[in-house]
């Protein structure tokens, strides 16, 4: 929420997982989507970077989010090593 602390200053280690293309939903659903698609890939970007250290894409058509610090991959559910580790820390 606004004034508050992001997600980066709360964990060491934030992974944010992006699975909507909002860019290309909004260009092609929304009115003068062609003028708000811009806006929204930039909002999408501000949010990121403020609150993620790493972004893992679903798709490689999704919009850049955070140049240098996302990558592409395959998620189907979390492994158990996942979260163990997570406990662990």
């Amino acid at each position: 929420s606004p004034g508050s602390p992001s997600w980066t200053n709360k964990f060491h280690h934030v992974v944010g997982v992006i699975h909507t293309n909002y860019k290309a939903y909004v260009r092609s659903h929304a009115p003068a989507g062609f003028l708000a698609a811009p806006l929204t890939a930039g909002v999408n970007c501000m949010v990121v970077q403020a609150n993620c250290h790493r972004v893992m894409k679903l798709s490689g058509v999704l919009q850049e989010f955070h140049p240098g610090n996302e990558v592409v991959e395959n998620v189907h559910g979390i492994r158990e090593t996942f979260l163990l580790e997570g406990q662990r820390r």
